[in-house]
C-alpha cells in the first residue's frame, strides 16, 4: 500500500478510496496521523455514503487499528480524536454508534441468556417433579438432548 499515492485511489468510489487511504496509513506510528487521514477520508466519503455505511466501515477500521496495535485501546483512540478539536465529530459519532450498538447487543445477549436460564430452571423443576423427558422438552422449549444433559447434572 505504501507505494501507492493518494491520487491513485481517486478512480475508486469515495468509500473504497476512504478505506484504501486509511489502510495506507494504518501502520503509521503516530496515531494522530492515522486518525487525521481517516477523518479526512471519512469527510470525502460522507458526500456519497450514509452514516450507517460510514459507521460500518469505520467500526471495521477502528477495530483493525486497535488489533494491529496491541498497546492501543479504544480509549486511546477516543482521546486522540478529542484532541483534534472538533475535526473528529464524525468519528466520535461513529464511536458513539459503535458503543450504542455494543450496549444493545449486550442487552440482547442478556435477555437471551435470561430466557435460556428460565427454560433450564423450568426443565429442572419439571424433572424434579418426575415429568417424562419428552414432556419436559416441550414444556421448557429445550431440545431432548438438553433436557437429558440437565437430568444427568441433577443426578450427580
Amino acid at each position: 500500500m505504501k507505494e501507492y499515492e493518494e491520487n491513485d485511489f481517486e478512480k475508486y468510489t469515495k468509500l473504497t478510496a476512504m478505506m484504501l487511504k486509511a489502510f495506507k496509513y494504518a501502520f503509521e506510528e503516530n496515531l494522530e496521523v492515522v486518525l487525521r487521514v481517516f477523518l479526512l477520508a471519512i469527510k470525502e466519503a460522507e458526500k456519497e455514503e450514509s452514516l450507517d455505511t460510514l459507521i460500518y466501515y469505520g467500526e471495521i477500521y477502528l477495530k483493525y487499528i486497535e488489533l494491529t496495535n496491541s498497546q492501543l485501546k479504544e480509549e486511546d483512540i477516543r482521546e486522540e480524536i478529542r484532541k483534534l478539536d472538533g475535526k473528529g465529530d464524525v468519528t466520535m459519532g461513529i464511536l458513539e454508534q459503535i458503543e450504542e450498538r455494543g450496549i444493545k447487543k449486550g442487552i440482547q445477549k442478556g435477555i437471551q441468556k435470561g430466557i435460556k436460564e428460565g427454560k433450564i430452571k423450568t426443565a429442572k423443576n419439571s424433572l424434579k417433579l418426575g415429568i417424562p423427558l419428552e414432556q419436559v422438552a416441550q414444556i421448557s422449549e429445550l431440545t431432548l438432548e438438553e433436557v437429558k444433559k440437565i437430568k444427568r447434572e441433577l443426578e450427580k
